[in-house]
């Protein structure tokens, strides 16, 4: 692991975003919300400024209203108000350990371990959900044609592995299949971190 530097709470929010605003499930809200606000996506998230306050602003009511982000809903349940971030790049080998949040569904991918490793590994035995199967294989091409992806976002308490908080998809594409480009992640860390719902 190579630390890369602090990055801001901004930064994450941005990368969320970004990475957020193409999917299938999770596109709808902020693509409504930028239409309703007529707002310009390039201007806001694909080229969005972190030195402009109200960029950051308005990016945070958006990530607020369907995320519940630092509003203690929805997948920022219990998310500490104190995190720290910084940047890091990692090998394949580390995000394997890394862990995926404590959901359902994620938990059935890594046949109750919530080790990403083994989430793609069960994937490339055939043995992942459909659903979830689909949507790494579609990352994975886009990485062996060495499309670049936002930064991954996790979360990380004294002397346990990591916790995905965004990009459970890509970081199980990125073990199955070596992407070209190094691996980079927003990693928070607060000393109440374990209260977030899905660490």
């Amino acid at each position: 692991m190579i630390d890369l530097g602090s990055a801001t709470a901004d930064e994450m929010v941005l990368a969320f975003l970004q990475a957020e605003i193409d999917s299938p499930r999770f596109s709808s809200w902020p693509r409504h919300w930028l239409l309703t606000h007529r707002i310009n996506r390039t201007t806001l998230i694909d080229n969005g400024l972190l030195c402009d306050p109200e960029q950051n602003r308005l990016r945070i009511e958006i990530l607020k209203g369907y995320r519940g982000y630092q509003d203690d809903r929805m997948l920022f349940t219990g998310f500490p108000s104190n995190v720290q971030w910084r940047r890091v790049e990692i090998a394949r080998a580390e995000l394997a350990d890394f862990r995926y949040a404590n959901e359902p569904s994620l938990i059935e991918v890594s046949g109750e371990s919530r080790i990403v490793g083994v989430g793609a590994e069960r994937f490339k035995l055939g043995k992942a959900p459909a659903d979830f199967s689909e949507r790494v294989r579609g990352v994975a091409e886009c990485v062996k044609n060495k499309a670049r992806f936002p930064d991954l976002i996790a979360v990380a308490a004294e002397n346990e592995p990591p916790v995905l908080v965004e990009g459970h998809t890509r970081a199980t594409a990125y073990v199955y299949t070596k992407p070209s480009h190094p691996i980079i992640v927003l990693i928070g860390t607060s000393p109440t971190i374990k209260q977030w719902h899905y660490f």
